[in-house]
């Protein structure tokens, strides 16, 4: 669980242990930070640990991880301990930023720590997990406490219907569905009619219905109140259907989520017709919950999921004032990704591929969000692709079923599969290539969002209705309704911020692609942008192939557009000579767009873009001091995109030369804001 946003000089967090012996114990933690931003190395020195009130030792080599979520392992102090049950005080006495998962206090010199297993408590060992304090004195933070359920349903077979569950402020879950045997899955539980209320305790993920590593269970037709209505901790096969939701929180943040699943597998789930409301006392309130549906990758992929008819009652999306306001995406794929691989094929079967057993040493330049200690190496130091674990037993990686082989350059490029199976540096993929890549084919093995149908959903009152962000791949999206957000209505994002040969799990960075998402029948009302397709190439890299790939926008209606009514972005300015383009062969056709300043806007670091059959009307007044509106328009030189059979009108159906049909404007443009 960790403890996560303790960053104030001041804050303390007292812990109780029992020290088998007395003795000089080597300080162990494992945290993760970055304060790169502020210009700090990392937390050296900043922080104190003291024992029973005696003087504090100050804890260092803490250097910056790479991220708040990439975590290490750090022998930081020694530290004298009596025998015995003894007061463990943490305390911040310079400020900085710190993710803490654990301390571990070792009398061997020579002990080391790892993630696999993780260290255990013994004669000479003591491990404190950070969230488990005693006492804590925090301007702000998360101190995660032990999650505590009304009601567990632990064995294969298990249902629960027709019941009141009210909880107290001691439990943090309604109902909690998971096996006695945990991490094994359960299997076949059914929670049904059930309504659940004051769940007040502030475990990691207080929830109404928690499905942690559940197989074909089913949540129907009930009430659920807690700050995650339905939270998923690794899904598959599962009906979440029929139910109210109502997101209610005790601390002063708002819900994360109705439906949240967070760093975890959720495959071939329905999520269907359940309805996300607010409290009877937050009905002209601010926002009750962040999203309505937020499913993030982790230790596996999102993928194959029916999510439709889903929809909110009186309920808004975003922060809530004094917090984070960069939040309300009302239905959100967000990665955390993890990338066992990147570079050119050894060899492609029919069916199959081959990796290198290793690989040159990636280039300084090429590491971008990586740091090189982060790379997967073999016991010489020579770099070589990341090899997923073959069973699912890992509390942190994802198995090598988890992954996805996605062809971004050369022949075969723009195919993906999923990954079966892995003999040696070989992986067994589910069906065969429909054209077989060659020996270089510039491949990525990653966790990702594939082949997820998202139909008849209605989003409104968020940040952004619909938002693929990073590692989305062949999504279908199909007769969604999204009114009033704040940024763009439908917003489709991939990313490149690394071309390392591998990559650790983390949040929104790595190598993620968007390919071949197809949006349908969309109808969005007043939003920044109606639709935006973003590639977020880092400036620092080449542009070695397109981040968003074959995207496709059809049949959509977007009135009301504050920007554009659909708008195709790069990476910040031209493109460098023979350098792909970062967005390439986007389709947009048989779509409206009614009321924006600019109908379709293509930006820099596009390419192949193809206009068709489109229709912008201008009803209303939209002409400002500075310009008329534009049907179409290009902000960068050699981006001109195809148009074919367009047409434009203005408020009495007639044409208009001041309305211009395409504006072309060579320069760099605006990088939009997430």
């Amino acid at each position: 669980m960790g403890t996560a946003r303790i960053h104030h000089a001041g804050d303390r967090i007292v812990y109780r242990a029992w020290f088998p012996a007395a003795g000089r114990w080597q300080v162990w933690l494992r945290y993760a930070t970055d304060l790169a931003r502020w210009g700090r190395p990392g937390l050296t020195g900043r922080t104190t640990l003291a024992i029973d009130g005696r003087p504090p030792v100050a804890l260092d080599d803490l250097p910056n991880t790479g991220s708040f979520q990439s975590f290490r392992w750090s022998r930081c102090a020694t530290i004298e301990a009596p025998a015995g049950a003894r007061s463990v005080t943490w305390r911040n006495v310079a400020g900085g930023g710190i993710h803490a998962d654990a301390f571990v206090f070792a009398l061997d010199g020579s002990f080391t720590p790892s993630d696999r297993p993780f260290p255990r408590n013994g004669p000479a060992v003591v491990v404190i997990q950070a969230e488990n304090a005693a006492d804590a004195d925090l301007r702000e933070g998360d101190l995660p406490g032990v999650d505590r359920a009304a009601v567990w349903l632990s064995g294969d077979g298990a249902g629960l219907s027709g019941l009141t569950v009210s909880g107290t402020p001691q439990t943090s879950q309604g109902v909690l569905v998971r096996s006695q045997h945990h991490p094994r899955w359960i299997v076949d539980c059914r929670v049904e009619q059930v309504d659940v209320r004051d769940v007040e305790g502030q475990g990691a993920g207080n929830c109404g219905v928690r499905l942690d590593r559940a197989d074909r269970a089913w949540v129907h037709g009930c009430e659920l109140w807690g700050g995650a209505p339905i939270l998923l901790a690794g899904a598959r096969r599962c009906r979440i259907f029929d139910n109210r939701l109502v997101a209610v929180t005790v601390g002063g943040v708002n819900s994360e989520g109705y439906i949240l699943g967070r760093n975890d597998v959720v495959r071939h789930c329905v999520i269907e017709r359940n309805v996300c409301a607010s409290p009877p006392w937050a009905r002209a309130g601010g926002p009750s919950g962040r999203r309505m549906i937020w499913l993030s990758t982790g230790r596996g992929s999102v993928a194959f999921n029916w999510i439709a008819g889903n929809r909110e009652e009186r309920a808004r999306f975003g922060g809530v004032a004094g917090t984070d306001q960069n939040v309300g995406e009302t239905i959100l794929f967000e990665a955390m990704q993890r990338i066992a691989y990147f570079g050119p094929l050894e060899h492609a079967g029919v069916s199959s591929v081959t990796v290198p057993a290793v690989v040159g040493r990636t280039p300084d330049r090429l590491l971008g969000s990586v740091k090189r200690d982060d790379l997967s190496t073999d016991v010489a130091g020579v770099e070589t692709p990341f090899w997923p674990p073959q069973r699912d037993d890992d509390p942190l990686e994802p198995p090598v079923d988890e992954y996805l082989v996605t062809i971004v350059r050369g022949r075969g490029m723009g195919q993906t599969r999923q990954v079966l199976s892995r003999q040696g540096a070989t992986y067994g993929l589910d069906r065969p290539w429909t054209v077989t890549p060659s020996s270089g084919s510039l491949t990525l093995v990653h966790t990702g969002f594939y082949r997820n149908l998202l139909v008849d959903n209605r989003c409104v009152d968020g940040m952004s209705g619909i938002q693929l962000w990073i590692g989305c791949v062949e999504n279908v999206m199909v007769s969604n309704e999204i009114r009033r957000m704040r940024k763009p209505g439908l917003f489709l994002y991939g990313t490149c911020t690394t071309l390392a040969s591998s990559m650790p799990r983390a949040w929104n960075s790595g190598i993620g692609p968007l390919f071949f998402n197809l949006a349908e029948g969309t109808l969005c009302e007043e939003s920044s942008a109606g639709a935006l397709v973003w590639s977020g190439q880092s400036g620092q890299l080449p542009v070695e192939f397109p981040v968003c790939l074959g995207n496709v926008i059809r049949r959509g209606s977007f009135t009301g557009s504050r920007e554009a009514g659909v708008r195709l972005a790069g990476p910040r300015g031209e493109r460098m000579p023979d350098e792909p383009a970062s967005v390439e062969g986007t389709v947009v056709e048989h779509s409206v767009v009614r009321d924006a300043p600019v109908g379709f806007q293509v930006g820099p670091g596009t390419g192949s873009t193809l206009l068709r059959r489109n229709h912008v009307y201008f009803w209303r007044q939209t002409q400002t001091p500075r310009e008329v509106p534009a049907a179409y328009q290009v902000d960068a030189a050699g981006c001109d995109p195809a148009l074919e059979l367009n047409t434009v009108e203005k408020a009495n159906g007639e044409s208009d030369p001041r309305l211009e049909k395409v504006r072309r404007r060579p320069g760099p443009a605006v990088v939009p804001e997430r």
